[in-house]
């Protein structure tokens, strides 16, 4: 399973996202909506390990892979 225990990222001086907890058990898909700029590129970017929290921590398990579909 893919956990997020208090998540937070900053963008500037900001909190984007602030003390997120998520646990997404295996074989589920989950799915993300909201407006521009809430922060859905972002976490996508740290569940892809292509940047770190701020605060908390991210446990996935190394024989898990996150799949994705680009923007573009």
């Amino acid at each position: 399973m893919i956990e997020l225990i208090n998540l937070t990222l900053r963008i500037g001086p900001e909190p984007l996202i602030e003390n997120m907890n998520i646990t997404i058990f295996p074989k589920n898909r989950v799915g993300l909506v909201g407006k521009n700029g809430c922060g859905k590129t972002s976490l996508f970017s740290l569940l892809l390990k292509q940047r770190e929290p701020d605060l908390g921590e991210i446990k996935i398990p190394a024989n898990f892979q996150v799949a994705h579909v680009a923007q573009e």
